[in-house]
């Protein structure tokens, strides 16, 4: 079991949870979790595109989509407001897709407000790797193997 005070989830992290994918991280644990406000809305349209392609049983993606609820209760959501989207639109030091831009942004000004401490949980390569770059923790490390 690895433990981390303060973490940031990404979108990534959450889905692969609560849809029980292969890779999945289990085994952490935190006190606080963070993320912005966008993981609601990553999270629902991911749970609606599965609605729209009947690929799972009604039943198990209510389910499902109950438990993300409940998940998301859980965290902490950080508004994406002028200075998110401001910082978003800034250069990063390696190339980043907008979605992720947001993530970071959202990451780096907290980590900022909070006075350090944030581990951002994803598992995304690029999105970690530019994490890296601007000083932030990343777990899982994205420059293994």
């Amino acid at each position: 079991m690895v433990e981390f005070a303060r973490v940031y989830l990404e979108t990534s992290v959450s889905l692969r949870r609560t849809l029980r994918q292969p890779g999945a991280l289990t085994g952490i644990d935190w006190v606080s979790a963070y993320s912005s406000e966008l993981l609601a809305v990553e999270v629902r349209r991911t749970f609606d595109r599965l609605r729209l392609a009947r690929t799972m049983p009604k039943r198990k993606l209510a389910q499902l989509l109950d438990e993300a609820e409940r998940n998301l209760a859980g965290i902490t959501l950080v508004p994406v407001d002028q200075s998110v989207l401001e910082r978003a639109g800034e250069p990063f030091p390696t190339p980043l897709k907008t979605l992720d831009a947001i993530h970071l942004a959202t990451a780096l000004l907290l980590n900022d407000d909070l006075g350090g401490g944030i581990v951002l949980l994803t598992h995304d390569r690029q999105l970690g790797v530019a994490a890296l770059a601007c000083g932030l923790t990343v777990h899982p490390d994205p420059m293994a193997p």
